[in-house]
């Protein structure tokens, strides 16, 4: 396979990507970071309560809120989306998301993941703390 084919397909996958997506601002709210975009106090409020009901921590509550569909990605719905070309969207944000919040929040480690599904539309991808214990 040529090595440049990949190169190509992942340079392809990241200019239809939404800077807003490859780039987000975050939010602190109550010690955890949520995407700023479609941020509000009273869902982290409503899936607070949700998630402490199952016992679960913040972290379910950063991954719930923080959590982009594919076609969200690309900020473009007319786009056909490839279960290839969605892993290498993924792949960039995930790289994007990283890098930004270890540059902001230097003190605080993130687990970004993402996951290829079937139908593609439903495919997605989120990040939250990773925290010893729960918060």
């Amino acid at each position: 396979m040529d090595p440049g084919l990949s190169v190509r397909n992942n340079l392809r996958s990241r200019n239809l990507l939404s800077d807003q997506v490859l780039w987000p601002e975050f939010v602190l709210h109550d010690d955890c970071i949520f995407l700023a975009d479609g941020f509000s106090a009273e869902k982290y409020v409503y899936w607070q309560s949700y998630f402490h009901q199952l016992s679960r921590g913040k972290s379910a509550v950063e991954s719930m809120l923080n959590n982009v569909g594919i076609l969200e990605c690309f900020g473009n719905t007319t786009t056909q989306v490839s279960a290839k070309m969605a892993k290498e969207a993924f792949s960039a944000v995930k790289d994007a998301w990283q890098a930004k919040l270890s540059k902001e929040f230097p003190e605080r480690t993130f687990e970004v993941t993402f996951a290829i599904n079937d139908p593609i539309e439903s495919s997605e991808i989120s990040f939250h703390e990773n925290t010893v214990g729960s918060r």
